[in-house]
């Protein structure tokens, strides 16, 4: 008998260029059709000529924003090495998140029992240190703050990886402990709680074997951006963390005092009646594996002691959360821009 995932695996591409087709087709509808970019190949109907294009208001972004894309090494907004910036994409999970959230302080109007309702700041790129090694730090889509309930939102967005990607291994160096910055006498035990996090999701990643979690569901980097937002709030790290930044060319910003930290998966998961009925049920099978993932990994992170690491080193309540971009964007008085966001929804 086949295993259900190995043949659904069969069906993941088909499903990505039929979405990817649901998309172009929205974005026609809109007047924002992309048959006319300057790209052809593998780039043909997929990457608008300019970044503004791919933009809700067809505006380049506040220059806030446009430095905090242009840091790092990412290619989000410029041409590099022949391909064009990777925010021209219709498939770019950078221009969803800029979509979603906008350019100024953006007001959350249900927090669907997960976050409080209040004016958010906004920060795209939001970069943290995870360990003592020359590696790029980890960098999560957005984070949103309120200052008033002292309240956190860290945000990684998926857009089509979900679907046509494979998740990258973690480096061995995670594994040393030394290479920790709670690594001292003080933090060790929380430490511990990590590298316990890690034998617990190496169980269920080696060779995405068949029926295994984590098929493509990106639990590694999910790992280290947890890992960084512990850092960068910790007791236990906060002295080494503001002499790295005092240090830094990078422009990185200390997180503000916080009380609640939530860190959200936002998925593009169009609509079911969205797709073909002949790929209707794979399709509904493939986001069912991608949640089933996620509350897995939760499970895992809770058992290894991480909630209990915020807790007591951070004085932080922190929790992580999976929502579709559907989801994510209600939360949001998005008015102005509610029609043109229909183009990650599919609903139809």
């Amino acid at each position: 008998m086949i295993n259900v995932y190995t043949e659904m695996n069969k069906n993941y591409k088909s499903i990505g260029e039929e979405i990817l087709e649901k998309e172009r087709e929205c974005l026609t509808n809109f007047g924002r059709g992309v048959e006319q970019a300057s790209f052809g190949g593998k780039y043909e109907n997929q990457y608008y000529a300019k970044v503004e294009d791919n933009l809700w208001h067809r505006t380049l972004m506040a220059e806030q924003h446009f430095k905090e894309y242009s840091r790092g090494s990412g290619g989000e907004l410029d041409d590099k090495n022949g391909r064009p910036a990777k925010m021209k994409s219709i498939r770019s999970s950078s221009a969803m998140t800029y979509n979603l959230l906008g350019d100024r302080n953006i007001k959350l109007i249900d927090g669907k029992e997960i976050f409080s309702e209040g004016q958010y700041s906004i920060e795209y790129e939001k970069q943290l240190y995870t360990i003592r090694r020359n590696l790029q730090p980890a960098n999560l889509d957005a984070f949103l703050y309120n200052e008033e309930k002292q309240e956190a939102i860290f945000c990684e967005m998926k857009m089509m990886e979900w679907i046509f990607n494979e998740p990258r291994a973690l480096k061995d160096a995670y594994q040393n402990q030394d290479l920790y910055y709670a690594n001292t006498e003080v933090g060790n035990k929380t430490v511990a709680k990590f590298l316990k996090a890690i034998e617990n999701l190496k169980k269920e990643m080696p060779e995405f074997k068949d029926g295994a979690h984590f098929y493509r569901y990106d639990a590694w980097q999910m790992f280290k951006h947890i890992l960084g937002i512990y850092n960068m709030t910790s007791d236990i790290t906060r002295e080494e963390m503001n002499r790295k930044i005092a240090k830094s060319t990078d422009d990185f910003k200390l997180i503000p005092p916080c009380k609640k930290v939530t860190l959200v998966n936002v998925v593009f998961e169009p609509a079911p009646e969205a797709i073909s009925e002949e790929m209707r049920t794979i399709y509904k099978e493939i986001v069912e594996k991608e949640r089933t993932d996620f509350f897995a990994f939760k499970t895992m992170m809770k058992e290894s002691g991480i909630p209990e690491a915020f807790d007591d080193d951070c004085h932080i309540k922190f929790d992580i959360e999976y929502m579709s971009a559907a989801e994510f964007m209600d939360c949001f008085d998005v008015s102005e821009r509610r029609e043109y966001l229909e183009r990650y929804r599919l609903a139809k």
